[in-house]
């Protein structure tokens, strides 16, 4: 009896464990700038039926100091049948460090049957994260950045997946992404880790992509964070969530944090987060959401925004993740089954020339059968309010005076001057850039200034020949992505492979620039389906005029049908 009794306790005991730490991060608030005061707060996260406790491990700030649980946590129930515990701690640093504090988070029992940990014999895998902490008086305080959606997502053998982990930084710094190792202690990754697109996990690696005529791919865009597997193999190992045959599979992304300073990046640290994906074998129906064009409002307007979602089968719980929704003067959205609401007025505290990302998650109701998801984005740029009581006086000698009212907002960094010859007709959105209706900027003058002597009129013209357009700019807007992603791919490490597709958006062609000898190209819209391919004979993809507005997946190959870049295209016209 009492070795039958031992049996029932050590299989209760490592049933427990197969469903237990399925993904997590760390991130530091500073709460206090004088003594260097952080609250440091530990995430993770856990299926809902997991009967082991999260929060009973040791916890280091990378400056000799070590707490150790069990620690006091705090737990909520998330969509999809998981569920999220943290810890918050308050630790003060001794002093800066411009290296940086690597602080780390161990705890024993990572979920169990992960395929591609250790063949499926994962529980006994520590679980391991950390997150590098910057702390430089000479760039400001620094918070780290924080993950909006959960690190879990669902995706089903054979069909192009994407997700994305919604990472912000409260600090308004950029961030960029990267895979690295998965973990199960200080610079030690798991035992027997393989890639999710390594040849083991498909019957037939040569074919494996979502097309079928091509091998898979899985990689994580550097600046937008999307992470793109085309596509999950076919072999499995276990049943979860009303799917009988499956696989999950372990990934560990990190999102580094940048500032320019005095006019050079600067890279402030990063997060690291444990993720998990779930795929699921056979021919469900995935949830779809309709691409988002890109949105412009004035500061003081109000925007309302329906997002539906539907497959014509099944419709997706509809979740939004993002910036807005984290600001003081936040967003704010209502889900009912298939449909989503969001409403923002935002004001002029949050204008600025680089756009706010929403991602868009569509998640299948349990109830129709295994949870499958899909993610889509929306680029919404909230602008300053026109400049009103403008009035143009011609001095006859080649020069105009502009005068015109105070501007609306008080936190406007600067003005600046554009002048077209001839008319134009549109508001301040239809200029988000005014270069690009054959403006040319012609003077910038502080916010408070209320004129400006334009004194370089063409020989022979007069003020009426000409449209100005005036356009405030606010400080907060200085970081711009597009010059970080300059720096960053001026320079190549050896071995690498530079491509770039541009521009995007497009309206009807794409140019393919590299070094590398790209043969084919194939474009797939968001659901999977295969939408143009064909032979790369010039440098340029065009027709793509023929394409609805919306977002695709453009992939480049090489003569041996070998996949050397891919990306996301989005077409507007």
């Amino acid at each position: 009896m009492k070795n039958l009794l031992l049996v029932i306790i050590l299989c209760l005991f490592y049933q427990a464990q197969a469903s237990h730490l399925i993904g997590g991060e760390i991130t530091a608030r500073r709460i206090d700038n004088a003594s260097l005061a952080y609250e440091i707060t530990v995430t993770g996260y856990t299926d809902d039926d997991s009967a082991i406790f999260f929060g009973g491990g040791t916890l280091r700030f990378g400056d000799e100091s070590v707490l150790s649980g069990p620690f006091t946590t705090t737990g909520e129930q998330l969509p999809g049948g998981i569920k999220r515990f943290s810890f918050k701690v308050t630790h003060t640093f001794k002093g800066p460090s411009a290296a940086g504090y690597r602080i780390s988070y161990q705890e024993d029992f990572r979920n169990d049957r992960i395929i591609n940990i250790n063949n499926g014999n994962s529980v006994h895998t520590a679980f391991y994260v950390e997150t590098l902490l910057v702390i430089d008086p000479f760039i400001g305080a620094n918070n780290t950045p924080v993950f909006l959606a959960p690190p879990i997502d669902w995706g089903q053998t054979g069909s192009p997946f994407i997700t994305n982990p919604a990472a912000y930084d409260p600090d308004g710094d950029l961030l960029t992404y990267r895979l690295v190792d998965v973990k199960r202690a200080m610079n030690m990754p798991v035992s027997g880790y393989q890639s999710p697109n390594d040849p083991s996990f498909y019957t037939e690696y040569n074919f494996g992509n979502g097309d079928g005529d091509g091998p898979p791919a899985f990689s994580i865009d550097r600046f937008n964070g999307d992470l793109i597997w085309d596509a999950p193999g076919d072999v499995t190992n276990d049943s979860f969530n009303e799917c009988e045959n499956g696989a999950t599979y372990n990934i560990a992304i990190a999102v580094d944090e940048w500032r320019l300073v005095r006019g050079t990046w600067k890279k402030l640290g990063y997060v690291t987060r444990d993720y998990i994906v779930n795929v699921c074998a056979g021919d469900h129906v995935i949830p779809t959401t309709d691409a988002i064009a890109d949105t412009c409002v004035t500061a003081g307007s109000s925007l309302s925004r329906q997002i539906t979602s539907g497959s014509g089968e099944v419709s997706g719980n509809l979740a939004a993740f993002g910036e807005p929704f984290e600001l003081n003067n936040s967003a704010k959205q209502n889900a009912v089954e298939g449909s989503l609401s969001i409403d923002w007025t935002p004001t002029c505290a949050e204008a600025r020339s680089s756009p706010y990302r929403i991602h868009i998650r569509s998640l299948n109701p349990e109830t129709s059968g295994p949870v499958l998801t899909s993610y889509t984005f929306w680029d919404l740029y909230v602008r300053g309010p026109e400049v009103t009581g403008l009035s143009v006086q011609d001095q006859q000698d080649g020069s105009v005076v502009l005068s015109w009212d105070t501007y609306s907002c008080p936190n406007a960094d600067s003005i600046e001057i554009w002048r077209k010859e001839g008319d134009h007709e549109g508001d301040i959105c239809d200029l988000l850039d005014p270069s690009d209706q054959e403006f040319a900027l012609v003077g910038k003058v502080v916010a408070t200034q209320q004129s400006f002597t334009d004194v370089d009129l063409p020989q022979g013209t007069v003020s009426s020949d000409f449209t100005w357009h005036l356009k405030a700019t606010f400080s907060n807007s200085t970081n711009d992505l597009n010059d970080l992603i300059s720096v960053l791919t001026s320079v190549k490490p050896e071995g690498a492979t530079k491509v770039s597709v541009f521009p995007n958006p497009t309206k009807s062609a794409v140019f393919i620039q590299g070094d590398r000898d790209i043969k084919y190209f194939r474009i797939i819209n968001i659901s999977g389906k295969l939408i143009m391919q064909g032979d790369l004979k010039s440098s340029t993809i065009d027709n793509l005029d023929t394409l609805d507005d919306g977002i695709y997946f453009i992939s480049l190959f090489d003569s041996k049908q070998k996949q050397i870049h891919g990306t996301r295209l989005l077409i507007q016209k």
